[in-house]
């Protein structure tokens, strides 16, 4: 969430006019967006939705191919696009926090349940384990918060490069 505790809705622009196309560049990469002339920037279209914009010389160009009629597409800004990447790390983070906290929360379970006692052989083989998933569970949950964490940290130094002046963290 925000600082101010909201969320942003995403309202792009239709661009009357706009012709969607599969742009060629030079290297092999291949685009299906709408060219923007005066940023020099493929807007990225996938299935009938603007998802990032490439920033492109016209000379990089090889070929430019029209796919068909792109003005009802909703075209958002560089820092539109920014901040949906940061808020979708925002909830990566907190999901990757629940899976942290479930893996914890087992680990006390089984602590609970079977630690200081003894076990017959079988039992005890069953419980450790259980044990060894449950650590290695709780070690990716712990690797997953810190990449989320840096996920995060990386969308929000693009999202302030972009021009976005919100506060967003990740409590």
């Amino acid at each position: 969430m925000c600082a101010q505790g909201q969320t942003t809705t995403f309202v792009g622009k239709p661009q009357p006019g706009a012709v969607l196309e599969r742009f060629t560049l030079s290297g092999g990469r291949s685009y299906d967006g709408i060219w923007d002339a005066a940023k020099s920037q493929i807007h990225v279209v996938t299935k009938s939705n603007h998802v990032a914009n490439a920033s492109v010389q016209s000379s990089d160009i090889v070929s430019r191919k029209k796919l068909g009629d792109g003005s009802t597409i909703p075209i958002y800004s560089d820092v539109d696009i920014a901040e949906k990447v940061l808020q979708l790390n925002q909830q990566n983070y907190k999901a990757a926090q629940a899976r942290l906290a479930a893996a914890t929360q087992r680990r006390d379970a089984l602590h609970g349940t079977y630690g200081h006692k003894n076990l017959p052989t079988a039992q005890y083989n069953a419980v450790m384990a259980q044990y060894k998933a449950t650590d290695d569970e709780l070690a990716a949950a712990q690797k997953g918060v810190e990449m989320a964490s840096q996920g995060f940290a990386k969308a929000q130094e693009a999202y302030a490069k972009a021009g976005g002046k919100k506060q967003y963290n990740l409590q």
